[in-house]
């Protein structure tokens, strides 16, 4: 990937904050790291895809899930958003009601 972009192993690292060598090291190991020097974290993976414009799945799997697979990680993930803007609303309305109740009690008071 970096190569296709025309880029040195030094300028990814430039770009992903990582020194030529450590860049040498991860790329001559790829999933099989050995050493420390070599290993990626899962924060340093998400920089990696974002500066080469990829999904980090490829990045983290020697095969890539099935469509499927990632279709329903996805949707796990839109049914848990989707899950908490439900609370939220349902804490507005419970907040809405309150000052409802507040105001209606300061108008009906003399």
């Amino acid at each position: 990937m970096r190569e296709g972009r025309g880029w040195s192993q030094a300028e990814l690292g430039r770009r992903v904050g990582l020194g030529q060598s450590r860049i040498a090291a991860i790329e001559a190991t790829g999933q099989r790291a050995k050493s420390r020097s070599a290993t990626v974290n899962i924060d340093q993976a998400v920089t990696f895809a974002q500066i080469l414009s990829v999904p980090v799945e490829i990045l983290l799997f020697e095969h890539l899930p099935s469509d499927a697979a990632v279709s329903t990680q996805q949707l796990v993930k839109i049914l848990a958003r989707a899950e908490g803007v439900q609370q939220s609303i349902e804490y507005l309305r419970e907040d809405w009601a309150g000052l409802v109740s507040t105001i209606q009690g300061f108008a009906d008071s003399p």
